[in-house]
């Protein structure tokens, strides 16, 4: 049994995806597919009529794949980056009851508030903290979808040639070639546009995770959770489990790879682990990310961490007699020393 799977019981399992996870993917696919079905309408448009199918085939190579959809895809993939973004903000604050429920320096004793008390005003300060840069994602997102869009104009002319050369090859005229585009369509092509839809689908929604673990006053680093199962990489199963600190700039976030289907969790201030992996380390190892996977590439989108102090100098400034009272049992968990 690998350490990863020795892991499985200890690691939380977050996978099934979240429902916003699965939203972007749709959201994505949807754009990739609508544009298909617009080329393949104009390649069909362009060859009917046509008698010779050398001149069909000439035509057909002549139609560019439609200009707009990058649009599309580059909305759906800022709101991708949203979805991460806001779905991992609740998971934090999810979290930070489940975890500050459970200590005793929160108990009821006389004079003081109920823990939930504490924890509302803990969670007021924090949401100050959310700011979500949609310029600074609109950037990164524009530096993305040119490569993109090349590499459809290859892959789908490339497709469309291939069709209709073999209909040709096997004594087919324009009509069987327009029969071929109807049934046939971009089949081959299925995977790749699954492949981008995953992909950027992912990249976006751990690039809104890693800003709200930066944002959050209360997240010190995250863990790594890859889906255990029959299709599970190697990469992956190698990564789940490990902790990164937010001060490691070389620590490994999803995707890893093409099709990655890992997540990440955050970890809280106080209930960090003794010791963070190593993501240099870890680059260097049989857990190496495909090249181009497994960062965050823009510093700017991921804004430095206030720290807990900030969230405990709001709470001694608190209006509430009752909030000023429990700063000292706040410093010392943010402090992480034994209750």
């Amino acid at each position: 049994m690998s350490a990863a799977v020795a892991l499985q019981s200890s690691v939380p399992k977050l996978i099934g995806r979240s429902r916003a996870y699965t939203t972007a993917i749709d959201d994505l696919r949807a754009v990739v597919e609508a544009a298909d079905r617009e080329y393949l309408r104009r390649v069909e448009s362009a060859i009917r009529g046509l008698t010779v199918p050398e001149a069909a085939m000439w035509a057909a190579e002549t139609v560019p794949y439609p200009d707009g959809w990058e649009a599309d895809l580059a909305r759906d993939e800022i709101m991708a980056c949203w979805d991460g973004y806001s779905e991992r903000n609740v998971a934090i604050l999810n979290q930070v009851r489940s975890s500050l429920r459970g200590r005793t320096s929160f108990a009821a004793v006389p004079a003081r508030p109920a823990p939930w008390r504490i924890l509302d005003a803990i969670e007021a300060v924090a949401e100050r903290f959310m700011i979500f840069p949609r310029a600074t994602v609109a950037e990164y997102v524009s530096t993305r979808i040119p490569p993109l869009k090349r590499a459809f104009d290859r892959v789908h002319a490339r497709v469309i040639t291939r069709l209709l050369s073999d209909t040709v090859r096997e004594g087919g005229g324009v009509s069987e070639m327009i029969s071929a585009l109807r049934t046939r369509g971009l089949g081959t092509t299925q995977f790749h546009r699954e492949t981008i839809a995953r992909t950027e689908g992912n990249v976006m929604f751990s690039r809104g995770q890693a800003v709200a673990y930066r944002q959050s006053p209360m997240v010190s680093g995250y863990r790594y959770i890859a889906v255990l199962d029959d299709r599970t990489t190697d990469i992956c199963e190698d990564l789940h489990g490990m902790e990164f600190s937010l001060d490691d700039a070389s620590g490994v976030m999803p995707p890893a790879h093409y099709n990655c289907r890992s997540t990440t969790e955050a970890i809280l201030a106080w209930d960090q682990p003794s010791q963070w992996d190593d993501g240099e380390v870890v680059r260097e190892g049989v857990s190496q990310p495909l090249e181009g996977f497994g960062g965050v590439d823009r510093a700017d989108l991921l804004p430095e961490n206030s720290g807990m102090s900030a969230v405990a100098d709001e709470l001694r400034q608190a209006d509430r007699a009752e909030l000023r009272d429990l700063a000292a049992d706040i410093d010392r968990i943010w402090a992480g020393v034994p209750e």
